[in-house]
């Protein structure tokens, strides 16, 4: 919605009649004033946490972080690797759905 709420402003500002390419400049200081930036924010290290000390030491880290400091931790983690590295090819992965007279779908994933 913020996207939304900033690209509507830059096209219906007066003098962009002309342009083919918008700026959405107010996007950014609209999402640091909304709860999306608060709630993210809160929750930043979750995830790299365990993968840096893995599911036992995320787990902890995560109750600490969520339960003691709220999110406010001075630190932020940060992954070892850019989430593109991570994704795999759809053709790599089979998606089978099985239907059952009961109406129960059943998802496997096969590699």
């Amino acid at each position: 919605m913020l996207a939304a709420e900033s690209a509507f402003e830059a096209i219906t500002k007066e003098g962009n009649e002309d342009k083919k390419g918008f700026v959405l400049d107010s996007y950014e200081e609209g999402y640091k004033k909304s709860w999306i930036q608060k709630e993210l924010h809160g929750v930043r290290n979750i995830r790299p946490g365990f993968e840096k000390w893995g599911l036992y030491g995320g787990s902890l880290y995560a109750g600490i972080d969520a339960l003691i400091l709220r999110g406010k931790a001075p630190w932020t983690f940060r992954h070892s690797k850019p989430d593109y590295l991570c994704l795999k090819p759809a053709a790599d992965w089979f998606l089978f759905f099985l239907f059952f007279f009961r109406n129960d779908y059943s998802f496997f994933f096969l590699k």
